[in-house]
């Protein structure tokens, strides 16, 4: 959701709920940058987010680096396809590219057509390996049905 859209949300809600009329009629940030975002009634609204987590942005800007355009070249299996990477394997500094070639070539071998539904811990190239199970690098829960793993 962008931020225009948050703001939009957030307006509708008070309108909504002992605001009614209120609307956004101004977003002075497009005027002149540094600005508030936006003026709805006697409000000046800046919007901003809070890192819920140590390092959140950071650690996002990270996964993003690492299975940035996957969706767009990898193959679209006909089952639900959750693919979990501890946090460990995104960390820097990286090759971004390596562990994403490494996804992306698993993913391009149709790999989990063979795998029954369920959780399978996995094994790739160039992810840190541990002797325990719980520790690989990824886990793939598979379904056939919609939902998602165990629905």
């Amino acid at each position: 959701m962008t931020d225009r859209k948050v703001i939009d949300e957030f307006v509708a809600f008070l309108a909504a709920n002992g605001r009614p009329g209120l609307v956004v009629t101004d977003h002075p940030e497009d005027h002149k940058d540094g600005e508030i975002d936006a003026l709805a009634g006697d409000l000046a609204i800046e919007h901003t987010s809070i890192d819920t987590l140590k390092h959140q942005r950071r650690d996002s800007d990270w996964f993003v680096r690492l299975i940035a355009d996957l969706e767009q070249d990898a193959p679209k299996p006909s089952y639900l396809l959750w693919l979990f990477i501890r946090e460990a394997h995104v960390r820097r500094p990286q090759r971004w590219e390596a562990l994403r070639d490494a996804i992306r070539a698993w993913l391009r071998s149709r790999a989990a057509d063979a795998l029954p539904d369920g959780d399978h811990p996995i094994e790739m190239p160039g992810f840190l390996h541990s002797p325990s199970v719980a520790d690989l690098p990824a886990a793939v829960p598979r379904t056939g049905r919609a939902g998602g793993p165990g629905a």
